[in-house]
């Protein structure tokens, strides 16, 4: 069982008369039935053949901007058989997707994590007014509560002030049954301020988190013309299934690297990382306390004391020889202990009225150098096509 939602892509709809582009991808290794039931009460069922994807278009009436309110917001998806399911919410020059964890997988402690407030630095002064709104409004940090069952009490702390005005550190607590959602975003604060990371969210039943941004540049503060956005979102993983072993790979889009942000729930964690045979090395003093590494562009391995979470985030600065064909996007790192053996994966394709949106797909492997004999990509085994081996990591785990 799944329950899906949507957090708010850009603070307005970019074309009113396409709306949002939401989408809900369900994948499959054998011949599933499927059943969808939307808020409201309202299904339908679907039976897709082995090693196939199912694409659900999602109506922009389950689509919910106001924050901190409680609303029946969530899609509910239940199998016959495994499946992965991903959620895509798409505007012009805006888009992002998730991996949805299954409710099974859910549990009572996330913290948050995001990046600051965000908003335009224009070239020149705006021409009209709906074009000085569009610039200069702050874009939120943002965060969303799903609940898996009836009678959830959820307790979180929130690390910025709110949009409606819950204080920050104050305790709040709200009520939620079954495939309610709860969208919490910071108060717009202009950028460099606002941010929700570290948020501590805490309930007495299973709860599903999203995290992210409602459209930001990542680096943020560059010169007029260079911020383009996008929107970020991730579905969090709880505290009691972070590890101490993560690898990262570059996303390899520009030549300057990636920003990742760690964070510890325990005081005095150490981390190591290495992009050679000799580490550097970090303490967190804090619980909740978050690291932000810029710019790293080779394979690295983060090694810590106790469990973290990482975010990776794709950057873009506008600068040559970066590509154009990219906005940021925000990653949750695996840990190395929930690696897997087989997986089925897609890829969307562009909007209705947009088919060409993406220029090319990639997928970033990593693997055991002792399993590169028999990993396969669509039945070719992958060192036969990539140059999978030259990105070796020096120091084996």
């Amino acid at each position: 069982t799944f329950l899906v939602s949507f957090m708010q892509n850009e603070f307005y709809v970019v074309n009113d008369a396409v709306g949002v582009e939401l989408k809900i991808f369900v994948s499959t290794r054998q011949k599933t039935n499927i059943q969808v039931t939307y808020p409201g009460g309202t299904w339908e069922s679907y039976t897709i053949p082995a090693d196939s994807v199912l694409i659900l278009n999602i109506s922009n009436k389950y689509y919910y901007t106001e924050s901190e309110v409680v609303q029946n917001g969530a899609i509910e998806i239940k199998t016959d058989n495994p499946v992965v399911v991903y959620a895509f919410n798409s505007q012009p020059h805006s888009s992002d997707s998730y991996v949805c964890v299954p409710v099974s997988n859910w549990g009572n402690e996330y913290a948050v994590l995001s990046v600051p407030n965000d908003q335009y630095t224009p070239v020149s002064a705006p021409p009209t007014k709906q074009d000085s709104i569009i610039q200069y409004t702050p874009r939120s940090s943002e965060f969303l509560i799903i609940a898996g069952y009836d009678d959830t009490r959820v307790t979180f702390r929130p690390k910025a002030l709110t949009e409606k005005g819950k204080q920050v550190d104050n305790y709040y607590t709200i009520l939620l049954n079954k495939g309610d959602t709860y969208l919490v975003k910071s108060y717009q604060y202009p950028r460099g301020f606002g941010d929700l990371t570290g948020t501590m969210i805490k309930s007495t039943k299973p709860i599903g988190v999203l995290s992210g941004h409602v459209r930001t540049a990542l680096p943020q503060n560059l010169p007029p013309g260079k911020d383009s956005k996008d929107h970020l979102v991730e579905m969090l993983a709880p505290i009691s299934s972070w590890g101490k072993t993560y690898i990262s790979l570059p996303f390899g889009v520009n030549p300057y690297g990636d920003l990742f942000r760690v964070m510890a729930i325990e005081p005095g964690t150490k981390l190591q990382i290495f992009t050679s045979e000799f580490p550097t090395e970090y303490n967190f003093v804090d619980s909740l306390e978050v690291k932000s590494f810029n710019d790293i562009n080779v394979p690295a391995i983060w090694q810590a004391s106790k469990p973290i979470q990482i975010g990776q985030f794709m950057q873009r600065s506008g600068i040559e020889p970066e590509s154009k064909d990219f906005d940021p996007s925000m990653v949750l790192l695996p840990p190395k202990e929930q690696f897997v053996q087989r997986v089925l994966f897609t890829t969307p394709g562009g909007v209705f009225y947009n088919p060409q949106q993406y220029s090319a797909h990639y997928v970033a492997l990593i693997a055991e150098e002792s399993s590169l004999n028999s990993l396969f990509l669509d039945g070719i085994r992958v060192d036969t096509i990539s140059k999978i081996r030259i990105n070796k990591i020096i120091r084996m785990i």
